[in-house]
């Protein structure tokens, strides 16, 4: 099966056009179910990838509970709830 990330901003988009070959790319913010996205990838998803202006809340990596990475792009990382991850 081909690694799988979850990119949830749109500025992650030319990320997701070089990574598409080699990872199965999904793209949070123009799924028109985002919650329904969750809820396919949860059995399985193991990598997200945020900013510092999206982060990562305690609903959304509740939501994946196999997740084991958070890559985040830029500075600082309030924006994710540590203590949840």
């Amino acid at each position: 099966m081909q690694d799988e990330v979850l990119l949830l901003g749109p500025w992650l988009a030319p990320l997701a056009d070089q990574l598409a070959p080699e990872i199965n790319v999904h793209r949070y913010w123009d799924s028109p179910d985002p919650a329904a996205l969750l809820r396919r990838l949860a059995p399985r998803l193991r990598a997200l990838a945020t900013d510092a202006f999206t982060g990562a809340s305690a609903e959304l990596m509740t939501a994946l509970p196999r997740l084991e990475l958070i890559a985040n792009f830029g500075v600082g990382y309030d924006t994710i709830d540590l203590a949840c991850a």
